[in-house]
């Protein structure tokens, strides 16, 4: 979970440079970028391959339910 936390925060860190002007060094960007696209692909893999996930994240109130547990309610990816 901390790495998670850690790719996203590099990211994040790298989208703000953009947004803000500046231009971050190559590598940088293409690493985190890279990063961040496999950990996306396989959170998506996950939703289309599971029928109550799926469902879930078909219902935007059953969505927003999930991530909240997720972000406030100490649930364990």
């Amino acid at each position: 979970m901390e790495r998670l936390y850690h790719q996203v925060k590099r990211f994040y860190a790298v989208r703000s440079q953009i947004i803000h002007g500046a231009i971050p060094d190559d590598s940088k960007m293409i690493d985190v970028t890279v990063d961040v696209f496999k950990l996306l692909a396989s959170a998506l893999g996950r939703i289309l391959r599971d029928q109550e996930l799926l469902a879930i994240f078909e219902d935007p109130g059953a969505r927003k339910k999930l991530l909240d547990e997720y972000l406030f309610g100490g649930a364990n990816w």
